[in-house]
């Protein structure tokens, strides 16, 4: 094993660089890269640029989804009628942008003239708008001014917990879970009530209204789930007392551009078929579930190279990734899942990491290798990794790069960069250590066995205690 605790600057290279230069030395062409916990697209283009092949498997729809659209262009035609479409369905009537566009209507304070904002700021005890963010369709006009005596007037009309807050939660959460119903309240409270209703109808039109469009459905949830996570109550960039409402319509219409990554991709959602012999054979398989179950469904030792970052124990983005893919897709069709994830702390995550990373290595090749690397601010992600490997897998290589470079402050911060290299190795059935007496008592019969063999082995004792 090499161990390294300070990579200099001048070899440190950007993530993508990064993990092409981990493709090129431990697979080959055709080879097939397994990406486990997948968050981004980042090792996927470098696989694909290198003509791997390559699996990514993450835990939500909501993330199938995510990845999907920066995975397959989504071109402007398309992108431009499902807009359109959307917008031309009703609500009492009226067009649905108009009507979307006319819960943000204010007065522009430069010209005068009616005009929709595109966020207001929020004071967040009252929860009224202080300022408003506009980009006036009538003078031109761009940038902050100071909300109106109707600003605030017209925000009181949006009921906390109205009909839109009472659809929602019913929409994402069975009548009989009051548990489940009680993490949604919670959890909804982050959006404005203005915003709960903007999201509410477009959320009932993508649905039925679109439902003989199934290629529109796909592109507007791909923007419908980027504005579930913009459209929350965030803090202020300028003063952080105060928070954002940002004009669901506007982040719609102004979502980043699916643009793809540079290179034909042909994905599927079925391991089945990305093993299949087809031609043209997909070349990305994307899968969402729990990733022990989808690591069941690989053949064995069919995986070159498994790469990625370690999950985190975070409660609170499980269940944000729940209830938006119960938004997007419906609850039924989600895929299922609690809003939390599973009770026991760390010592259950080091458990369940342990149980999926054996399954995982049961699919990778004898010669091939299973290479994480991520960026902690606590080194327990690094422990958790450890801890559930170790009875599976050997340490080939660990590097550790301190998160600040000046030599004289090293060691002021606990985080850094951990870039850890395993090999399959013969499971044990030694169970994991996680009883703090149990595991004191065999570090410290480690320490003895260690220290007895340095005085076998030079024949003269050394200090240690």
């Amino acid at each position: 094993m090499g161990a390294k605790h300070l990579i200099p600057i001048d070899e440190q290279r950007p993530a993508a660089m990064f993990w092409a230069d981990i493709i090129e030395a431990h697979s080959a062409p055709d080879d097939v890269v397994l990406v486990p916990f997948a968050m981004d697209t980042t090792i996927a283009s470098a696989a694909l640029k290198a003509a791997r092949r390559v699996i990514l498997l993450v835990r939500t729809p909501a993330q199938q989804l995510r990845l999907w659209a920066r995975l397959v262009p989504i071109d402007e035609v398309g992108r431009r009628r499902a807009l359109s479409r959307l917008a031309e369905t009703t609500k009492r009537d009226t067009p649905l942008d108009l009507h979307i566009q006319s819960l943000y209507q204010t007065t522009c304070s430069v010209c005068g003239e009616q005009t929709s904002a595109i966020a207001f700021i929020l004071d967040p005890t009252r929860q009224v708008p202080v300022e408003k963010e506009l980009a006036c369709q009538a003078c031109g006009f761009l940038g902050r001014t100071s909300a109106d005596e109707e600003d605030v007037e017209r925000a009181a009309q949006f009921e906390r917990r109205g009909l839109s807050f009472w659809f929602i939660l019913e929409w994402l959460v069975d009548a009989q879970d009051t548990s489940g119903r009680e993490i949604a309240r919670r959890h909804l409270d982050s959006y404005s009530p203005r915003n709960l209703m903007a999201l509410a109808d477009i959320t009932r039109k993508i649905d039925a209204d679109l439902a003989d469009d199934p290629a529109s459905q796909h592109i507007l949830r791909v923007w419908l789930l980027h504005a579930l996570d913009a459209g929350r109550l965030q803090p202020d960039p300028i003063d952080e007392t105060r928070v954002v409402e940002r004009n669901v319509w506007h982040l719609l219409t102004h979502a980043p551009a699916a643009d793809g990554i540079g290179i034909p991709v042909r994905v599927t959602t079925e391991l089945e078929t990305f093993f299949r012999k087809l031609d043209p054979a997909p070349n990305v398989a994307l899968v969402a579930g729990p990733v022990r179950r989808l690591a069941r469904g690989l053949p064995e030792e069919c995986i070159t190279l498994m790469v990625g970052a370690p999950p985190v124990l975070d409660a609170d983005a499980w269940t944000w990734e729940q209830l938006w893919s119960r938004w997007v897709f419906g609850r039924g069709a989600a895929g299922g899942g609690g809003l939390l994830p599973p009770i026991g702390g760390w010592t259950r995550h080091v458990r369940a990491l342990g149980a999926t990373m054996a399954t995982l290595l049961r699919t990778l090749h004898p010669d091939g290798h299973a290479i994480f690397h991520f960026h902690d601010g606590d080194p327990d992600r690094a422990h958790a990794l450890l801890m559930a490997m170790a009875p599976c897998a050997r340490i080939e290589d660990f590097v550790y790069q301190p998160p600040v470079a000046e030599p004289a402050h090293l060691f002021d911060a606990i985080g850094g960069t951990y870039h850890i290299a395993f090999t399959p190795a013969q499971p044990t059935e030694q169970p994991f250590l996680l009883n703090a007496h149990d595991l004191a008592a065999t570090i410290e019969e480690s320490v003895v066995d260690a220290a007895s063999g340095v005085v076998a082995d030079r024949a003269e004792p050394l200090p240690y205690g």
